[in-house]
């Protein structure tokens, strides 16, 4: 495991809640964000139990449910099947890529953050954490569906009835990540869909609340963060070319310094039952079932905040790929 990335816990108390935020964050409108909000799709986290799961007993408990898991078996036209099946091939592929992303930035902002003298816990870490796992995630989408030759034009439909966008409700001292996911789909398609030129940085600081104003630009010119910047492009350009092999890929994050052993650990088993879904029900159910267990575990604050971060994206760059109408 590289040095550059050694990581300290921190306890993050921000509320940056998009469910409470809409106007503030500006984007609801340019992508109609707002059905996202609705009550039904709130899932609460919120009142966990006192009783925490060991990193090994949570393993366990993860493991024996994708071994028992079961598909919903909701009615679905054979229009809608066939097109859920090519989506498990193409695209579920690539919003691994981007919650593999999310997951690493998480770790490499917090070491560089300690490297350039800036926030490690707190209200200050908060907003950076936010912002370090919304261009992670962005980058991996970016490196596994556009640099290596894909099409990279697309609009992003969000009135599909393929499924709503589900924000996930963290437990307090993390609810700062519940619009991580959200963001990465406003930034993959403002910064890249669209065809425009819009710099990265300059997109952060004017759509995360308090980015702007928090030390996150020292951090993300820093060269931990760039060089941490590349290696995800560059691990998820590979997975790409390897046909999107999810092991290789988690591996590569864990064999970089990335993640840690039990980041790598659980989001294997995440990534394994999520290839066991049918339709869009059942990864929302396996997204959620892994959200409440990490919430109530006993690992640290880091590799909560690492997991936390690639479920908010996987659910929500699902969505979006699975919505995505190429040009």
């Amino acid at each position: 495991m590289c040095d550059l990335f050694f990581l300290h816990s921190f306890g993050a108390q921000k509320k940056i809640m998009y469910k409470t935020s809409i106007k503030i964050l500006g984007l609801a409108v340019l992508l109609n964000f707002s059905s996202c909000t609705n009550d039904e799709n709130v899932i609460t986290t919120e009142n966990v139990s006192s009783n925490k799961t060991s990193a090994s007993d949570l393993k366990i408990l993860l493991k024996n449910y994708n071994n028992n898991f079961k598909s919903t078996n909701i009615y679905q036209d054979p229009a809608s099947k066939k097109k859920w099946w090519q989506v498990v091939g193409q695209v579920a592929a690539i919003a691994t890529g981007d919650a593999g992303g999310a997951a690493s930035m998480v770790w490499i902002a917090q070491g560089a953050a300690g490297v350039v003298g800036a926030a490690t816990a707190g209200t200050g870490w908060a907003v950076i954490s936010v912002g370090a796992g919304v261009i992670g995630a962005v980058g991996g989408s970016y490196a596994a569906y556009c640099s290596t030759g894909g099409h990279c034009r697309g609009t992003f439909n969000n009135t599909s009835p393929e499924g709503a966008s589900v924000i996930y409700d963290f437990p307090r001292e993390f609810d700062h990540l519940e619009n991580v996911g959200v963001l990465h789909n406003a930034g993959l398609q403002t910064i890249y869909m669209d065809g425009n030129t819009v710099n990265e940085l300059e997109w952060a600081n004017n759509n995360i609340p308090g980015l702007k104003s928090s030390d996150f630009e020292k951090i993300y010119n820093s060269p931990d963060f760039k060089k941490g910047a590349e290696l995800i492009k560059t691990i998820s350009a590979e997975y790409k070319n390897s046909d999107y092999d999810v092991q290789a890929l988690v591996k590569a994050y864990r064999d970089n310094g990335l993640i840690n052993g039990n980041c790598y650990d659980i989001l294997s088993l995440y990534f394994e039952a999520t290839k066991q879904s049918e339709n869009f029900e059942d990864y929302n159910n396996i997204t959620k079932y892994y959200v409440e267990q990490v919430a109530n575990s006993k690992l640290s604050d880091i590799e909560k905040e690492s997991l936390l971060s690639a479920f908010s994206v996987s659910i929500q760059s699902f969505y979006y790929w699975l919505n995505m109408e190429s040009e």
